[in-house]
Formats: structure tokens, C-alpha cells, sequence
């Protein structure tokens, strides 16, 4: 049976992300949680969807500068 949702902190760990971002998205009304008694879930597609949207991050450009290393530039 496919997982539906989870508690935000087991989320962020199905997702490799920081609990925080989480609760941050929450906080802010972009993910919404469910009270299921006294815990509060998400649901997975919700926090996929949310994670895709946001931009890769940007690794810095690096020349190569001859040798053996390589700089960022």
C-alpha cells in the first residue's frame, strides 16, 4: 500500500531535507497539516510538489587554471 502521509519531522527525513523547512512551509500556509489527534500530518505529494518548485541550487562556475587544482572563480 502506497504512504500517503507522514508527521513533518518523518517527511523531512523521507525527503533528506531539514525538519525546519518543513515547519517553515507550514508556518507560512504553503503546506498544509492535518490534525490526526495529537499529531499533525502532511501529506507526501504536497511536500514533492513543493520540493520540485523550488530552484537547483547553483554550484559555483570553476576555471581550471592550469594545474592541478581547481578554483572557483
Amino acid at each position: 500500500m502506497e504512504r500517503l502521509g507522514a508527521s513533518p519531522r518523518e517527511a523531512a527525513r523521507l525527503f533528506s531535507v531539514r525538519p525546519q523547512f518543513l515547519y517553515d512551509l507550514i508556518a507560512t500556509g504553503r503546506l498544509k497539516s492535518h490534525a490526526c489527534g495529537r499529531r499533525s500530518v502532511v501529506f507526501l505529494d504536497e511536500v514533492r510538489i513543493l520540493i520540485a518548485e523550488r530552484p537547483s541550487p547553483k554550484s559555483p562556475t570553476r576555471i581550471n587554471d592550469g594545474g592541478s587544482h581547481v578554483v572557483a572563480a
